[in-house]
């Protein structure tokens, strides 16, 4: 009688197949690294995928392992989740060195005090650590698999698929785990993760003391040079021929002013820049000037990459050449924050804390 994978491990198994590409199948299961002798090449992906089941079955891969090639899948397909970040508060001036395996053992222990039954898998890739959490609260709710990137040596973890009801305990695990005081939401939503990761980690080294700086965890490097590369020096008047600016000497000096405040590498991907004004009128006009009604408004830049749109705004001439962005577009690169509300003094602070 031919080997069988359980229920619900082949019902996994063959969703995540069902969504590879055939040209990508190789490659997520060299990532996998559980067939390394299968050979996919020549075949349709109907027979490749049930040859993967079959011999899935024949080497008893039981469901842990086919939800490592899960989190294989969700990392290569990252960009179609909403991350959100977090900057957790450590306890102490140094971070404890934890190992994936050592924080994924912790991690379980620390869930399993707060929902029935819970998976969790972990891997290591690019500097950072990889969670695959899966939360089934028997007889309550849908089960949910929550997916989480942690920056070794940093206070910055992002998280994906985090339900209202879970969010609580989900990141105080995270807090006992890291040996944390807190975890703080500082509005960093979007779509890449390791720009984001990039984002949190530029205003961390930013606001460390000058040893740090000098002396960055391994970690904290290897992400931030993931995609690093210069910025491209072409503009709109080397593309246009007829094109002449008036005054070239304060071009030039606009253009050196964003380099020093954008530098001279792209910047990482921000696909969304939210602004929301709840104060009272600011202008001259009589009538409205004496309404104490809070006036009410939301500006939004949206975009592949807005962080360069604003970036390229400014240099092509778009804005003043003696200012040539506001100060809080200038600093966008080290806020770690793509949600603002501006509003009267007194409540400046929008930081959610759980």
């Amino acid at each position: 009688m031919p080997a069988k994978l359980g229920k619900d491990a082949e019902y996994m198994l063959r969703n995540i197949l069902r969504k590879v590409n055939r040209n990508n199948l190789g490659d997520l299961l060299r990532k996998w690294d559980c067939l390394p002798e299968i050979d996919l090449a020549g075949k349709i992906k109907r027979d490749s995928v049930e040859e993967i089941v079959e011999k899935c079955a024949k080497k008893k891969i039981g469901y842990s392992r086919i939800a490592d090639l899960e989190l294989h899948y969700a990392e290569s397909n990252s960009k179609s989740k909403t991350w959100s970040i977090w900057n957790v508060d450590k306890i102490g001036d140094t971070w404890e060195t934890m190992e994936v395996e050592s924080m994924q053992v912790k991690l379980q222990e620390q869930l399993e005090l707060y929902f029935d039954v819970v998976e969790v898998n972990a891997h290591i890739s690019g500097g950072t650590y990889w969670f695959r959490i899966h939360i089934d609260p028997v007889g309550k709710t849908k089960a949910n698999t929550v997916y989480a990137v942690y920056c070794p040596s940093s206070p910055v973890l992002a998280t994906a698929n985090l339900k209202q009801n879970q969010k609580t305990f989900m990141l105080q695990a995270f807090v006992v785990v890291l040996n944390c005081h807190h975890c703080i939401e500082p509005h960093l939503t979007g779509h890449c993760v390791w720009s984001l990761i990039q984002l949190a980690l530029k205003k961390y080294i930013n606001n460390s003391p000058k040893e740090l700086c000098e002396n960055l965890p391994e970690s904290i490097q290897t992400v931030l040079k993931r995609g690093s590369r210069k910025r491209k020096h072409d503009s709109i008047e080397e593309n246009v021929k007829n094109l002449v600016f008036e005054n070239l000497t304060t071009k030039k000096k606009c253009i050196l002013k964003l380099e020093e405040c954008f530098g001279q590498d792209e910047l990482p991907k921000l696909e969304k820049i939210e602004y929301r004004l709840k104060t009272r009128f600011q202008g001259d006009v009589p009538d409205m000037k004496k309404d104490d009604d809070v006036f009410s408004c939301s500006i939004t830049f949206e975009g592949s990459n807005v962080l360069e749109g604003v970036f390229n705004l400014a240099k092509c001439g778009y804005t003043s050449a003696k200012t040539p962005l506001p100060t809080l577009l200038t600093k966008l690169p080290y806020l770690s924050k793509n949600h603002f509300i501006v509003q009267e003094k007194q409540n400046t602070n929008t930081s959610r804390k759980p």
